[in-house]
């Protein structure tokens, strides 16, 4: 996204070098080449019309000829001097200049915003002239779009004439809970530096969260914080003081990053817009397969917390960090919330969730002791502990037996959002022995060797959670 951002300053900073020549009224004018090209149109008109160099011959005073304050006289000749020709040059600019203040008077802008237009990506981008648009994304497949399309989003160009009552600029959008990108470049001929931002009313006098300024010729670009839905103003405005029959010219971008509680299909990523730390959002899913719901987030976000909830958003399990890619058992059919607290600032003004839920086709287990599964050696076991579900409530027993004194491996493949519990117990005579205890976390591979070797008899094996928040899936065998 950061790609994506640096690409559409480059694009905005390169569509507001340069405004085309009289666009607007300035006294300065006459000082640019529009000004210069009419003077030297003017002397090489006067050049051409100048009859050819005469012989000098005495004559007497016209009877017309002015005198000087000397006493000397001065012959009208009828051509033009080169006082002359800049008073018509200045005069016939002053006339197209009036011309232009006249039409402009009836227009709603002094400017001629179709060739600040042009100027945005060459044409290329998409375009509104004295309006703002939101971009809005609320999955990474949009963000990604952007990213390879950055021409696809909406530049706003904003221009306004300081003579005119109606300096500032605001536009009423409607936002959803999140953040929101604004990135404006303010070109090199605008009179004034500019404020924008997102604003609570239509006199931006109150801003929402933060904001930043821009010179002339420059580009900065912000995030904002959206603390709900609702309807907002995004507006620019002078800076600084400013001299009259002045203006100023901005393109603007506008992205919006959505914070909203939503749903989320089986393996789809979304946006979450999130600027202050601390801040809380939610996402729906309900479960399509009976099995295992795994986590994550992107790199940048690794410090956010990861609950699992039930339907009214009340806490199945404890609190995990999404680095650690918490994984749940989850039922077909239910419907989930997965609460995101992220207790870090997010500079980016969002981060990225996805979630993947597989299925657990389970196998047969005993539900106590006395019930346990005889398995094979090298056979996989596949179970799962669904969330939600009390401590000791539920477990998977297994047996196996041994023909002779051997070594023996345990291997357990699987995920959980906190801890799961592997007892093997053996039998001693006519009771059984508590081998020990092995605690897998997280997404965990792991190999439980035997202490030595085992001698013949029978072993089982009690699959449950480890702490009473804990739920999860595995995959077990013995060899």
């Amino acid at each position: 996204m950061r790609k994506r951002m640096s690409r559409i300053l480059s694009i905005l900073m390169a569509s507001v070098l340069v405004v085309s020549a009289g666009s607007v009224v300035r006294a300065e004018e006459f000082n640019e080449p529009e000004a210069q090209e009419t003077l030297q149109a003017a002397e090489a008109e006067s050049v051409e019309a100048e009859p050819a160099e005469a012989e000098p011959v005495e004559a007497e005073p016209a009877a017309d000829a002015e005198v000087t304050e000397e006493g000397t006289q001065e012959e009208d000749t009828g051509e033009e001097t080169d006082a002359d020709l800049q008073e018509n040059a200045e005069e016939v600019l002053a006339q197209k200049e009036e011309s232009k203040l006249e039409s402009a008077s009836e227009a709603e802008e002094v400017l001629d915003t179709e060739g600040v237009r042009e100027l945005l990506a060459g044409g290329a981008a998409v375009v509104k002239q004295n309006d703002i648009v939101v971009n809005h994304v609320s999955t990474y497949k949009q963000l990604e779009y952007f990213d390879k399309n950055p021409e696809q989003m909406v530049i706003c160009s904003i221009i306004r004439d300081l003579s005119d009552s109606f300096v500032s600029f605001c536009k009423s959008v409607s936002l959803p809970k999140g953040t929101i990108e604004l990135a404006v470049s303010n070109i090199q001929q605008s009179g004034c530096s500019v404020e924008f931002g997102v604003y609570s009313d239509a006199q931006m006098n109150n801003r929402i969260s933060s904001y930043g300024y821009v010179t002339q010729g420059d580009t900065r670009s912000i995030i904002c914080n959206i603390p709900k839905d609702g309807s907002y103003y995004i507006g620019v405005k002078p800076s600084t003081s400013i001299p009259e029959r002045q203006y100023y010219a901005v393109a603007l971008i506008a992205c919006s990053y959505s914070g909203q509680d939503r749903a989320i299909k089986n393996k789809e990523r979304l946006v979450i817009g999130q600027k202050d730390g601390g801040t809380v959002n939610y996402v729906k899913y309900k479960a399509t397969q009976t099995g295992y719901l795994k986590t994550s987030t992107d790199t940048s976000s690794k410090m956010v917390k990861i609950t699992l909830c039930d339907k009214s958003k009340k806490a199945l399990s404890g609190e995990t960090l999404a680095s650690e890619e918490p994984t749940y058992g989850v039922k077909k059919g239910k419907t989930y919330w997965i609460k995101l607290k992220n207790p870090w600032s997010t500079s980016a003004g969002y981060y990225t969730f996805t979630l993947n839920n597989g299925k657990v086709k389970e196998s047969k287990a005993g539900k106590s002791q006395k019930k346990a599964v005889t398995i094979k050696k090298n056979k996989n076991i596949k179970g799962w502990i669904e969330a939600g579900k009390k401590e000791g409530k539920q477990a998977d027993w297994y047996k196996f037996n041994l023909t002779g004194k051997k070594s023996v491996k345990i291997y357990m493949k699987g995920g959980t959002n906190d801890k799961i519990n592997v007892t093997v117990y053996e039998k001693i005579g006519s009771r059984t022995r508590k081998i020990g205890t092995r605690t897998v976390n997280n997404n965990f591979n792991n190999i439980i060797p035997s202490r030595g070797k085992w001698s013949k008899g029978t072993y089982w094996i009690k699959i449950s959670r480890g702490t009473a928040k804990s739920s999860g899936y595995y995959t077990l065998k013995w060899k």
